[in-house]
């Protein structure tokens, strides 16, 4: 938080099941979700999350982020689309970079309805 990230947090009663961080109000350098809680769109929420917060607070149109090869076809379905191609990050691990550009015209599903961000 001391470098400028905003979490946003994602509860089930007392449990924490999720996270989300943002940068800048552009970079998401955080969207996790704990193994027992994926697949129930608890991923997607906190993203919509952090991304109006961004919105709200800085008028954000473009957001980016540095995916791990597992996470990429999940940030596909939120909306994101690669950059460039696969290389180290800092520490070390494979990452691609991803772009979303709200308004844009890539459609993503939620509850089986096309919506656009």
């Amino acid at each position: 938080m001391e470098e400028g990230q905003r979490f946003h947090l994602a509860y089930m009663g007392m449990t924490l099941v999720g996270v989300a961080a943002m940068r800048d109000d552009c970079h998401l350098v955080q969207l996790f979700v704990g193994t027992r809680h994926q697949g129930q769109g608890i991923g997607r929420r906190l993203w919509m999350c952090a991304m109006r917060d961004a919105v709200r607070r800085a008028g954000t149109r473009r957001f980016t982020l540095n995916a791990s090869r597992c996470a990429v076809p999940i940030y596909l379905q939120l909306g994101f689309s690669p950059v460039g191609a696969e290389r180290p990050s800092p520490g070390g691990m494979l990452t691609t970079p991803m772009v979303f550009t709200r308004g844009g015209s890539r459609h993503w599903r939620r509850s089986g309805h096309n919506e656009r961000p």
